[in-house]
């Protein structure tokens, strides 16, 4: 029996693992240290008619250089298209094949006090990410006795 398949590998990422693993990624592209932040908050988004509350994530990096003896700091945000480039790029150097990556973020809502005094109250939260990886697996030929089962 010869057969090619493939397993996806589903790897659930803390907000820790994300910044570890971009702050890696920046300082060895960039040659500097670099500060990754992330914050998560909620706010109205749409217009008008469609305005509603949602989660809105801000994903940044700090980094300093020195220029003839001073030293400028630098803060650049980082899309949500960006972080997937990277992780890809990460996934890829690995040996592995980047199949989806998904930032995890959203409200959560609870419903506090009873009947006239009842509220919902939406909080903001980040449950870091999820990344899926294929890794080619080739299975290797089986001698096999009849009888035997696979």
């Amino acid at each position: 029996i010869k057969k090619t398949g493939e397993i996806f590998m589903k790897i659930k990422l803390t907000k820790q693992d994300i910044i570890s693993l971009l702050e890696k990624y920046y300082s060895d592209m960039e040659g500097v240290d670099t500060k990754v932040l992330i914050k998560v908050s909620k706010d109205y988004v749409g217009y008008g008619m469609n305005e509603y509350e949602d989660a809105i994530i801000d994903i940044s990096r700090e980094s300093s250089i020195e220029i003839f003896g001073k030293k400028y700091n630098s803060k650049i945000n980082i899309s949500e298209e960006e972080i997937k480039e990277v992780f890809k790029s990460i996934i890829e150097s690995q040996g592995y094949e980047y199949v989806n990556f998904k930032l995890l973020y959203g409200l959560d809502t609870k419903t506090v006090g009873y009947c006239i005094g009842e509220e919902t109250i939406s909080t903001a939260k980040f449950n870091g990410a999820e990344l899926i990886v294929n890794k080619k697996n080739k299975v290797k030929k089986i001698k096999m006795k009849e009888g035997d089962y696979i």
